[in-house]
């Protein structure tokens, strides 16, 4: 099955049913299980992996011409790491090592390849900048997100649901919001939440929506970062979709099409229906 290929091996741990011979599902279902451990246990200490990828082309014979050689890119499971770095609060960073696709960047090569030959591939500054803004940024652990809303909306549940977004969800949300613990959050850190219509409907012509942010400094202090955001309110749909953030959206239906997808019996159609 192609899907089992861009599913993250933590998520396949325990799953039956899988393809391939024995020796080849008890493999993946260690690695998925390790993985997981090694995600949970570096969650529950407060520590956030980051991966920086690099994989390069290599030289294979052509299946398709004999005699013949092509070029390939050297597998990476970047959904297992990327798994492992979003329980964790990190990041994962792929860079482009040649270019067997031809695009052309620019005269210079795209800043690191041959002049004129339009090669894309990484240069030793875009590794020393992706290394040192991941040691060097600021970050704070322990973190407890919250969020409130005034009467009229509720919050719905943290996106995507299930498995798909980082921390742990605390409370159910019936009585109070459910507060979201990040084991490290940073500059690049981001929350998508879904809020509903609750009993009584919305007051007055605006919406107000306050967040809480409490976290432990680099330096051992525990601080609270408020923020609070008044939204207008219409009744026209036109003046929703203007005011729509557009790469928002865009990102939040990419992210929670790939949880419908990748979840267990999940589907392209499925994806799209949601």
């Amino acid at each position: 099955d192609e899907m089992l290929l861009y599913t993250p091996l933590q998520r396949l741990a325990g799953r039956r049913g899988l393809g391939g011979s024995n020796a080849e599902v008890n493999s993946d279902h260690a690695a998925g299980h390790f993985y997981r451990r090694l995600g949970e246990e570096c969650a529950s200490n407060g520590v956030a992996v980051s991966v920086v990828v690099a994989n390069s082309a290599v030289d294979v014979p052509d299946p398709n011409d004999a005699g013949a050689r092509t070029t390939v890119r050297e597998y990476v499971d970047a959904a297992t790491l990327g798994e492992l770095c979003r329980s964790t609060g990190g990041g994962l960073d792929w860079l482009r090592v040649g270019n067997e696709c031809g695009v052309s960047l620019g005269e210079d090569g795209g800043g690191g390849g041959s002049s004129g030959g339009g090669t894309a591939t990484f240069t030793s500054e875009q590794l020393r900048d992706v290394l040192v803004r991941s040691a060097l940024r600021y970050r704070g652990s322990d973190a407890v997100f919250k969020l409130r809303c005034s009467p009229g909306l509720r919050v719905g549940s943290y996106l995507p649901p299930g498995e798909g977004h980082a921390g742990t969800v605390v409370g159910d949300g019936i009585v109070d919001c459910p507060e979201l613990e990040l084991p490290a959050v940073h500059s690049g850190t981001s929350v998508a939440v879904s809020l509903e219509h609750a009993v009584g409907g919305i007051r007055g012509g605006a919406a107000y929506v306050q967040s809480a942010l409490l976290y432990t400094t680099p330096a051992g202090r525990r601080r609270v970062r408020v923020t609070t955001l008044r939204l207008p309110t219409t009744t026209v749909p036109a003046d929703v979709f203007r005011s729509a953030d557009l790469g928002t959206v865009c990102a939040v239906l990419t992210r929670t099409s790939i949880g419908a997808l990748d979840a267990e019996g999940g589907s392209l159609v499925l994806a799209r229906d949601h």
